[in-house]
């Protein structure tokens, strides 16, 4: 089931990033994000336990997908394509005609998935994980 975060997820949100990507929010700037749900919005996949979680960001047009994770232990279920498709069928709905996201030039995994999901490789972004590389993507709604 994919839900709108609630404050009570923060800590799980705040661990899985810390855990999972080389930058991350604080945990106060996560509790703002779940409270304002204004331009970024935090979605959660839970099942019978926290699996994961996708933030997206809005403007008028344009969105991004600004963090996808899914913990170690529920990969290879299908949680990622479920909260990437969920975002984006949100970002549609909210109007945005473009939406992008960065991605580690390593991280085969999410490659795949956002390259079947219809997202083109735009540039190459040179350092932008902590001196290793990144891709950045986009796709037109």
């Amino acid at each position: 089931m994919i839900r709108k975060a609630r404050i009570e997820d923060a800590q799980h949100i705040f661990r899985s990033s810390t855990e999972n990507l080389d930058s991350t929010f604080t945990l106060e700037t996560i509790k703002e994000y779940i409270q304002s749900f204004e331009t970024y919005k935090i979605f959660i996949h839970e099942t019978t336990r926290y699996n994961g979680y996708i933030i997206i960001w809005e403007s008028a047009t344009y969105g991004q997908i600004i963090d996808l994770v899914v913990d170690e232990e529920s990969r290879g279920k299908g949680y990622a394509k479920e909260l990437l498709d969920y975002g984006l069928n949100e970002l549609k709905n909210s109007g945005i005609k473009m939406i992008s996201l960065e991605v580690r030039v390593d991280n085969e995994r999410a490659i795949h998935l956002y390259e079947s999901a219809g997202f083109i490789r735009d540039h190459i972004i040179k350092g932008y994980y902590k001196g290793i590389d990144g891709y950045f993507y986009i796709k037109g709604v």
